[in-house]
């Protein structure tokens, strides 16, 4: 895609952002057509929307699809067409959301941020007898429960999902290992480009407050501490940029836990750095940071935080005895 193509699509779909409802987002993507520029552009749709939401904090459904996307075949879904969900574990360490009872039954409880009574499928990871699985339900879906969460940020509009419905079609084994794991990869990547977009935004609200605020009689700007802090959250936010940007030449499951990881990172430094050089402006509600801190800390949770997913990388090297080549340099 051009440069100047790439502009046009970017101007288009923020401006549909911006005009539309919350509540309606979803519907007005749809008819825009970034499902279809998610199926033929899958890295150009995904930056486009997610760093954009990441830098106004604003909100839509489509996490859920891209991560149904890997799913979809299975079930025959028309990602275009149909709407669809996916529920897993809230941003916090919880299990699973989901359980297999007797006859195909599904019991769920867990966060999704589509209004799953909307959707024509929805998707779930669970654990039957031990082992995972991925469970995909068709409607009806009224009989679950569906109440927005308000939280640290009630903005996200994620919603609490309970409730027992019957499943469609159950993946076991190795293939539902391997088509969560795709899912999860591709959730990692979208949050990774949003937390992207929210770290750049906290920066250049450190750079002007810092450029534009006056202590002794010249910019807070100048002062040596508050450079370092700047030059540091910019460090952080340059590598996490690196890491998402190598996510999408590799596509696998690594890269994309290095592009959440380094991403998750970097929205840490950058909040804790712009905190110092907002000062008490930081703190009130009417300054837009505290939209951002509040975002940064749900999305760097979601799908494993920075902490966890170096975590799991250190004992994914140990297990697999040798270090992998992660980045051709």
């Amino acid at each position: 895609m051009r440069n100047d193509e790439r502009e046009m699509l970017r101007s288009g779909l923020q401006r549909v952002l911006i005009e539309s409802e919350p509540g309606s987002v979803g519907k007005a993507l749809r008819e825009f057509g970034w499902i279809d520029l998610l199926l033929h552009e899958p890295a150009e749709a995904v930056a486009s929307l997610f760093e954009f939401q990441g830098a106004t904090s604003m909100t839509s459904p489509m996490l859920d699809v891209v991560m149904f996307q890997p799913l979809a075949d299975l079930v025959g879904t028309d990602l275009t067409k149909e709407t669809v969900g996916l529920i897993a574990p809230g941003p916090s360490r919880g299990t699973l959301p989901t359980s297999l009872l007797a006859d195909g039954a599904v019991a769920i409880d867990g966060i999704a941020s589509a209004e799953i009574g909307t959707c024509d499928w929805i998707a779930v990871p669970a654990i039957a007898d031990g082992e995972l699985v991925v469970v995909i339900v068709d409607g009806p879906l009224d009989t679950l429960s569906c109440e927005p969460v308000s939280g640290l940020d009630p903005w996200l509009r994620l919603h609490r999902i309970g409730g027992t419905v019957t499943a469609h079609t159950i993946v076991r084994g190795g293939e539902a290992a391997a088509r969560w794991s795709a899912a999860t990869a591709a959730g990692r990547r979208a949050l990774a480009h949003e937390l992207v977009g929210g770290a750049r935004a906290m920066l250049a609200l450190a750079v002007e407050h810092a450029s534009t605020r006056e202590q002794f009689g010249r910019a807070v700007g100048t002062f040596q501490a508050l450079k370092h802090r700047m030059a540091d959250a910019k460090v952080n936010l340059t590598a996490a940029e690196a890491a998402v940007q190598e996510s999408w030449v590799t596509m696998d499951a690594t890269s994309a836990l290095l592009a959440k990881l380094w991403a998750g990172r970097a929205s840490g430094v950058g909040a804790k750095h712009a905190q110092q050089v907002l000062a008490g402006m930081g703190f009130t509600w009417e300054h837009p940071f505290h939209r951002y801190l509040r975002r940064a800390v749900l999305l760097d949770a979601t799908l494993g935080s920075s902490r966890d997913l170096a975590v799991e990388l250190g004992a994914r090297l140990v297990r697999d005895g040798l270090p992998q080549v992660l980045v051709d340099l």
